[in-house]
C-alpha cells in the first residue's frame, strides 16, 4: 500500500542559514535585548529547560519595569520572529525538499518551505487564527517550481503570518501544554471528551487499514503521523518537544493494542553516524533504543560514504578539503552541512 511521502523538519534547516541563531543564543540575546542579562540570570539561566526560560525572562522583565503584560509578551515573539523566521533565506535543501515530499511538517517558524516552492515568492500562512494544529499553507493551486511535489506546509509550533502576527509561536511551556491539551481531545480516547471525538483516530486507522484510503479530511498534522510515511530529519527530538512525544506515544499504543498494525506506516528518523572513533553518549543510545521500541526505524548518515575527491559540500556552495583540516571536522561541522539533508532524503 502506497503511503504520502511526508518530511518532519526541524531546526536543523535553518542551522545552514547564515542569520542562523541557535535556541541558547537566542535566550541570551533576549535578555541582552529587554536589558535583564544580569550577573544572577547568567548564573542560572542556562541551567532551565529552554521552555521555562520564558519564567525567568518575564519575571526580570517585570522586576525592572513594574510590570509585564501582553504587549511586552508581543515584543518577545516579535524579536524572536525578528530573529528566527524573517531573517531566514531558503537554501538549496529547502527546494530538493519541495520536489521531493507530498507534505512537509516544520517546526520551525520560518517559510522557507513555501518560499523554495514558489521559486522565491513569499508565502507565509493566511491567518494565525487557526489552532496551531490546523496551521498549514496548502499550495495545490499554486504556481509552484517543475518538478514540485508538496501541497501542503504545516506549522506545527506556529509561524509568522502574512499580516505579520506572531501570537501562534509555540515556545514556553504553557504553549506546549496547551498544544498536548487539543492533541489529546483529538487523539486519545477518554471518558471525559466527547465520545466521537475521542473515537476518531480508531476510525482513521481502521479505514486507512482496510480500504487503503481516507474518506474523511486530514485537518492536523499529527494525523500524517498515522496515515502516512514520514521521514524526520534535523530534530535531536528533544524530550521538551512535548507534543510531538505524544504523538508518538498514541501511536506507540495503537501498535501495541493491535489497532494498528506494525509496520502498516514507515516512520524514519535520521541523524549522522558517529565521526570515526566518537562515542555516542549514554542519553542519545537510550532515546535511539525508545525511538526503536516505538516502531521507528533509525537511518544513520556515514559522512565516510559520502566525499567526494576528500571534499564534502558544505552551506552557501563552498567546500570543505578534509585533507588540509587538522583536526578532522567534529560531527557538529560535519551535521551542519547541505549534504547531510540531501543524502537523508534521498534515502
Amino acid at each position: 500500500m502506497k503511503h504520502k511521502h511526508v518530511l518532519f523538519a526541524g531546526n536543523g534547516f535553518n542551522s545552514l542559514d547564515r542569520n542562523y541563531v541557535s535556541w541558547t543564543e537566542l535566550i541570551k540575546l533576549l535578555f541582552r535585548k529587554f536589558g535583564v542579562y544580569d550577573t544572577y540570570l547568567r548564573l542560572f539561566v542556562e541551567k532551565v529547560s529552554p521552555y521555562m526560560q520564558y519564567e525567568l525572562l518575564a519575571q526580570a522583565i517585570l522586576e525592572k519595569n513594574g510590570k509585564f503584560d501582553e504587549e511586552d509578551d508581543e515584543k518577545i515573539r516579535m524579536e524572536i520572529a525578528n530573529l528566527t523566521s524573517k531573517s531566514l533565506e531558503w537554501k538549496q535543501v529547502h527546494q530538493e525538499a519541495v520536489k521531493h515530499y507530498d507534505e512537509i511538517i516544520t517546526l520551525n517558524y520560518d517559510s522557507c518551505f513555501e518560499t523554495a516552492a514558489l521559486n522565491g515568492v513569499k508565502k507565509y500562512p493566511p491567518s494565525v487564527s487557526q489552532k496551531i494544529f490546523q496551521l498549514k499553507v496548502d499550495l495545490s493551486k499554486e504556481k509552484l517550481i517543475e518538478g514540485c511535489k508538496t501541497k501542503a506546509v504545516w506549522h506545527a509550533h506556529g509561524a509568522v503570518s502574512e499580516k505579520g502576527q506572531v501570537n501562534s509561536l509555540c515556545m514556553w511551556f504553557q504553549t506546549y501544554i496547551q498544544n498536548v491539551a487539543e492533541i489529546k481531545q483529538r487523539l486519545y480516547p477518554s471518558k471525559n471528551t466527547n465520545s466521537k471525538e475521542s473515537q476518531a483516530i480508531y476510525k482513521m486507522v481502521d479505514e486507512i487499514q482496510s480500504t487503503g484510503t481516507y474518506s474523511g479530511k486530514i485537518t492536523s498534522w499529527f494525523q500524517l503521523f498515522f496515515t502516512s510515511d514520514v521521514d524526520i530529519i534535523g530534530t535531536e527530538l528533544s524530550y521538551s518537544e512535548l507534543d510531538v512525544w505524544w504523538v508518538l506515544t498514541c501511536r506507540s499504543r495503537l501498535i501495541r493494542e493491535g489497532k494498528l498494525k506494525k509496520g502498516f506506516n514507515k516512520i524514519r528518523y535520521f541523524m549522522l553516524k558517529p565521526y570515526k572513533k566518537e562515542k555516542m553518549s549514554e542519553d542519545k543510545i537510550a532515546k535511539l533504543a525508545l525511538i526503536k521500541s516505538m516502531d521507528i526505524e533509525i537511518v544513520f548518515i556515514t559522512p565516510e560514504d559520502y566525499f567526494k575527491d576528500n571534499r564534502i559540500f558544505i552551506a552557501q556552495g563552498s567546500e570543505l578539503d578534509l585533507s588540509e583540516i587538522s583536526p578532522a571536522p567534529s560531527r557538529a561541522e560535519l551535521y551542519n552541512t547541505e549534504w547531510y539533508y540531501l543524502k537523508a532524503m534521498s534515502r
